[in-house]
């Protein structure tokens, strides 16, 4: 019997599978005994998408494995580089997503590298949920604008991941230390201007090269067009700002950039799947039924 608000189940026909920039999603089912070990490079994210499973799940520095029962739209997250070992001990479909940590490396603030990271067990957040099943959609879908989406959506994820659920932010210092000159002025220009119409010169003229070059550079560097990578931090930015229940609507949209709250919200909606009022009420209320508008 499945929870209110857990996702249906689903039949698993042929695999499912997207790996785009940095994100890899994959919907999968484990058999009944099936026993995995090791360590990914990536944060996985493990997300039960049918009928409660039991699992025993052990990891690097713990003496005792934990046996816990993965209801229905719950999950289970890894931090990069956890060792972990998994049983299942009843069979289970589940949606995998695996996170690169360099796909936000730089993001984390005086500290965050040095934060213990320990893996979650059997949480259950409608927000997590969602995202999950949507890049499992856009795995499905095949087209060739669902790999922006796919990258953005991810991205999302590791950064709510490590706000809401208070991991370690997910990125690596070395890696940041080692981005080159012109894309560290690059970034910290696009973040301090959000607010404000951010143009095509402006960032060639912060990475001291022409406009083509720069545009041919900076997608070779991350994997985005800087369009792309501008939306994206608009969008971060707005998911942060929703947190504050006080603050308006359309006063996000425009701290985020937006041109007006239309745009905000169509936006929005088109990379998250949710509308900003419904994002909203999903992580006030933390009701699964929130996300089905």
């Amino acid at each position: 019997m499945l929870e209110p608000g857990s996702p249906p189940p689903t039949a698993v026909a042929r695999p499912t599978a997207a790996r785009w920039h940095g994100v890899r999603v994959e919907e999968r089912r484990f058999g009944a005994g099936e026993l995995q070990e090791g360590s990914v490079p990536g944060h996985l994210l493990v997300v039960n998408v049918a009928s409660p499973a039991r699992v025993e799940s052990r990891w690097s520095g713990d003496p005792a494995p934990v046996e816990m029962v993965l209801l229905p739209g719950h999950f289970a997250f890894y931090p990069a580089g956890s060792r972990r070992r998994t049983s299942w001990l009843d069979g289970a479909t589940t949606v995998l997503v695996e996170i690169a940590p360099e796909l936000v490396a730089g993001r984390q603030g005086p500290g965050d590298g040095r934060r213990a990271a320990r893996p979650l067990l059997n949480h259950q957040d409608p927000f997590v949920l969602h995202l999950a099943m949507a890049l499992r959609d856009l795995a499905l879908d095949g087209r060739a604008e669902a790999a922006a989406y796919g990258e953005t959506l991810g991205v999302v994820l590791a950064g709510y991941l490590a706000g809401r659920h208070a991991l370690p932010a997910l990125g690596t210092p070395a890696r940041a230390a080692a981005l080159p000159g012109w894309l560290v002025r690059v970034v910290d220009y696009v973040g301090s201007h959000l607010e404000r119409e951010i143009a095509l010169h402006d960032l060639a003229r912060e990475a001291g090269a022409s406009v083509f070059h720069f545009a041919h550079q900076f997608r070779r560097q991350t994997g985005l067009s800087p369009h792309q990578y501008v939306l994206r931090r608009r969008v971060e930015r707005a998911l942060s700002l929703l947190s504050d229940p006080d603050r308006p609507v359309g006063d996000v949209a425009l701290a985020c950039g937006f041109a007006n709250q239309s745009h905000f919200s169509d936006t929005f909606r088109r990379v998250i799947g949710l509308t900003p009022t419904g994002y909203r009420r999903a992580i006030e209320r933390r009701d699964p039924r929130t996300l089905r508008e």
